[in-house]
């Protein structure tokens, strides 16, 4: 009997203890967590009290390792949410779930890396913390998103080891965020999510919206330098053959080249600046003088409005607007430059991301250009890289994208003459201007009705940008591919300019009525002339081409009409088929030059002093004195 009212005493020692344990003082972390159940949502006491916390006492609970797994989650947890609520913009109506991954967590991200990374460590103890939490798991978003540098393995670990579906939905649905959001953690992350099986059900679109171009989000992809960047390509480039295999579509056949080149639009964005002395002189050639922009009013306004989907938020088709100012430079390329066994990286310097609103971050390093680099000319360093081929836009406005129907929206197109240079990477000197390209924006948008975004232009495609680079010290193999119109709005007679694949030299012009030549009699309609312009033409582009076709793409085959500048009026060219010196049609092969003459026909009583010839390609456009 005594034996049973011992152990009976002690067994309610223990109870008492236990119970005096289970009393004590909570945490400040379990204090407002505790009060946080009681409110609608987390995000909602947040909002109305996390300014009050003591913000000290939760990192002391979330670092120490005294705290408990449940003490140190919670107080992560608490921590990231005061930060993102106190940073959100004050004008924001977005939920966590739609804002978390937008901000930056300097003061609460470390706490949540670790807090996070204990999954590999802890076992069941650490998800046993998660289970003491309570539903709609609102603060997932900011916790998740304040784990920047998470390492692959715990990632991988939360991914599979989430054992309660009470939660455990909620928590992979942030995870996918976490990978989205943030792709250039690939890098560090990518391989053990391969392993862990992330990706066994991800298609060939989630790849390239993820790691490529996000439809979303031009700027997703983002790094803190160059090293950076080039590490996270040369990652990517692994994945391509497996993709190319799953989609077919990555590479396309070049027009310049014939051969093979990827075109994944892939940009990836430097938080970080390229030291370069502009004007300077470099060791392998001379920099050639920036030529000087200059507008030049276009004839056409001509742009095809795409169909709209039907719906609410349905895209809308639109086609950019036709010429309108023209700008370029002349090429120039003096000296040699030793390409071959040279290793370069090629950027995208943007010098007016702030005056203009919405275009590309200030660098990028051009993904698809480094993708098509033999091996021994990818610099996988900023201190391998033999130069720095450097493209930086100058922006215009153009035209409004057309609504269906022809009204103007609200969506204007940029356009720019982008200078081409190469760079000594070492030293930062230019040695080398190589002329300037045409960056037109896309003819055919489809977005939402009340989108005012501007659309910036499409950087130059990788097989041309390669083309141009790698025949860098043979202008004549790609000054059709240049913009050669830049300062340049009038010319005089016997002066040539090159348009597109077309040099054009005018030598003169008469006015006549009909003329017989050979069997044939040529006459201008009743109360009209011919006004004949006399041309000489080269065709300066690397196949056969065929000038003034009857049937013409606006943008890619160069124009010749009359215009007389007192009425407006203008006139197409007549095509007069029998007659051999008519260059209407003219095929040429490379080199290859022709004189000839182009008719039109004006009224008998034009005065010839307002008659000019306006020769254009897309926005571009040159005048001749009749």
């Amino acid at each position: 009997m005594k034996k049973s009212v011992v152990l009976l005493c002690g067994f309610l020692a223990c109870i008492s203890l236990t119970a005096c344990q289970g009393g004590g003082a909570k945490s400040k972390g379990e204090e407002y967590w505790s009060s946080a159940r009681k409110a609608e949502s987390f995000e909602t006491y947040v909002t109305e009290h996390g300014a009050e916390w003591d913000l000290e006492a939760l990192k002391q609970e979330a670092s120490s390792a005294d705290s408990s797994y449940s003490q140190r989650f919670k107080a992560a947890a608490l921590l990231c949410a005061q930060e993102y609520q106190s940073n959100r913009p004050t004008d924001s109506d977005d939920s966590w779930k739609d804002g978390a991954f937008a901000l930056d967590y300097p003061q609460s991200g470390e706490y949540a890396v670790n807090c996070l990374s204990q999954v590999t460590a802890g076992g069941e103890e650490f998800w046993t913390s998660f289970e003491d939490a309570f539903t709609p798991y609102d603060y997932f978003w900011p916790l998740l998103a304040a784990a920047d540098d998470l390492d692959g393995q715990a990632l991988a670990a939360l991914w599979k080891g989430i054992p309660d579906e009470t939660y455990g939905y909620e928590l992979k649905d942030v995870i996918e965020k976490w990978v989205q959001k943030k792709p250039e953690s690939i890098v560090r992350v990518g391989d053990a999510l391969m392993e862990a099986g992330y990706y066994e059900d991800w298609s060939y679109t989630d790849w390239l919206n993820t790691y490529f171009q996000n439809a979303e989000d031009n700027k997703a992809v983002s790094t803190d330098s160059v090293q950076e960047a080039l590490d996270y390509i040369a990652y990517v480039q692994k994945l391509l053959p497996q993709l190319e295999e799953e989609s077919g579509t990555i590479k396309q056949t070049s027009d310049v080249s014939g051969e093979e080149y990827y075109n994944t639009k892939m940009m990836v964005a430097v938080n970080s600046s390229l030291d370069l002395k502009e004007g300077s002189q470099g060791t392998a050639g001379d920099g050639a003088a920036e030529g000087e922009s200059a507008g030049n009013e276009a004839a056409e306004n001509g742009a095809a409005a795409g169909e709209p989907a039907e719906g609410e938020g349905a895209g809308n088709g639109a086609a950019a607007g036709e010429p309108a100012e023209g700008e370029g430079a002349e090429n120039a390329a003096p000296g040699a430059i030793e390409i071959e066994g040279k290793k370069v990286i090629a950027f995208y310097q943007n010098t007016q991301a702030e005056e203009f609103p919405g275009s590309p971050a200030p660098l990028h390093v051009i993904g698809d250009f480094m993708f098509g680099l033999p091996s021994g000319e990818f610099a996988a360093s900023p201190e391998e890289a033999d130069y720095y081929l450097v493209l930086t836009p100058n922006y215009e406005y153009g035209e409004y994208y057309q609504i269906n129907g022809g009204s103007d929206s609200k969506i204007q197109e940029v356009y720019s003459s982008t200078s081409i240079d190469l760079y000594e990477a070492s030293t930062g000197n230019l040695l080398r201007h190589v002329g300037n390209i045409q960056e037109n924006a896309p003819e055919r948008i489809f977005t939402s009705y009340d989108d005012e975004t501007a659309q910036y232009p499409e950087v130059t495609k990788a097989d041309v940008l390669s083309y141009i680079y790698h025949n860098i010290n043979t202008p004549d193999l790609y000054v059709a591919m240049l913009d050669n119109i830049t300062g340049k709005s009038q010319l005089e007679k016997e002066e040539s300019i090159i348009m597109g694949k077309w040099e054009i030299t005018y030598h003169g012009g008469e006015l006549s009525g009909g003329f017989v030549h050979g069997m044939f009699q040529y006459d201008p309609e009743d109360g009209n002339k011919f006004a004949k312009g006399n041309f000489t033409i080269t065709n300066k582009s690397t196949e056969e081409e065929g000038f003034l076709p009857m049937i013409y793409t606006v943008g890619e085959d160069t124009i010749i009409e009359l215009v007389d500048v007192s009425t407006g009026d203008t006139y197409e060219c007549v095509d007069l088929l029998s007659y051999g010196k008519c260059l209407n049609g003219t095929y040429l092969e490379p080199g290859e030059s022709k004189e000839g003459e182009i008719f039109f026909q004006v009224p008998e009583d034009v005065d010839t002093a307002n008659l000019s010839f306006a020769v254009s390609l897309g926005r571009q456009m040159v005048y001749y004195p009749y």
